[in-house]
Formats: structure tokens, sequence, C-alpha cells
């Protein structure tokens, strides 16, 4: 495979259009904010405390975990959502999900047990050099998007596509994920 196979530059087509209306900031911190290699996971009782700051902020919806990567991830995601139902926030929480069943279920059961409505934020990567990676083709990745999608949607819940290392994805393989989501 030579370079411009594996890597796509959006780039090219630089502009800068500025929003016309208001937008909602979703808050990563409590996720991706903690992969850094420097990051010490905070306690429990510190990511509540980010919580109330986000709420205090009047940040829209934040990623409070990925419960499916285990059940320590599960019980800090179940005391999250414990707290934004306890405290009354306007906070909206969602939680990141490979695009797998077995990553949403347990988004499925804190939903369940807390009463919160938590919505599934299913990623997948969308770049050539991450098909490459993970050896997937097209029909693999269109079916694991299909399956999240729909098992999220029948369990009620709010949910979400989210492409990985999209500034580096085709448009067409992009929109044959979105496609599927939608059809989804």
């Amino acid at each position: 495979m030579d370079e411009k196979e594996i890597i796509y530059d959006w780039n090219q087509f630089v502009q800068h259009p500025r929003p016309r209306q208001s937008f909602v900031l979703n808050d990563e911190t409590l996720r991706d904010g903690l992969q850094s290699p420097s990051i010490t996971d905070p306690t429990r009782e510190e990511k509540i405390q980010i919580l109330h700051l986000m709420e205090a902020l009047g940040i829209g919806t934040a990623d409070i975990g990925l419960p499916g990567a285990g059940p320590h991830v599960a019980e800090s995601v179940t005391a999250l959502a414990k707290e934004i139902v306890s405290a009354k926030m306007k906070l909206r929480p969602n939680c990141a999900a490979r695009t797998m069943v077995q990553d949403i279920q347990p988004i499925v059961d804190i939903s369940q047990k807390t009463g919160l409505q938590i919505e599934v934020m299913a990623f997948i990567g969308s770049s050539p050099i991450r098909v490459y990676t993970e050896e997937w083709d097209e029909p693999v990745m269109l079916k694991l998007v299909r399956d999240a999608i729909s098992f999220g949607v029948k369990n009620n819940l709010p949910t979400c596509l989210v492409t990985e290392d999209t500034v580096r994805a085709r448009p067409e393989m992009l929109s044959a994920l979105y496609g599927a989501a939608l059809e989804a």
C-alpha cells in the first residue's frame, strides 16, 4: 500500500465557516481526558466533584466513561450516573462504547439501574490506516455499526455513531458508515 492509499488529507478542502446557531459542549474529561500516560485516575469523589464543576459551568453533555472496559469502570460510571440523578443535574451523560453489543450492554444496565437516560457514543475507526491495522473490511465495519446502533436503539437509549481518525478517512467510507447507522 502506498502513502496516498493509507492517508487521506481533509485539509485540501479548508474553509472556515462560523456557526450560525448555538451549540452544546460535550466534555470528555472523565473519559478521553484520563487516557494520557501522565494522568492519575481521579478518585470517585474527585470525579463527582468534576461533574459538579461541569454542571456549574453549564456544560451540556459529558462522557462519563466506557463501562465496557470492565467492572471498575462500570462501578465508577454507575456512581456518576447516580450523582447526576440525586443532584438533579441538567448535565446529560453519555458513555463511550466500541461498536460492539458487549460494550453497549453495560450502558443499558447502568441506565436501567439508575433510571438515567445515558446516550451511547458508539465509536469505530474510519481511516484506511485503522481499517488496515484492525484487519477489517467494509462489510465487517458496516455490520458492527448496524448491530451496535440497532442494539442501543432497541434498548431505548439515544445512540450516536462516532468515527475515529475521521480527518484521514475517505468521504465514501464515512458515507457508508453513517448511512448504515441511519438505517439502523
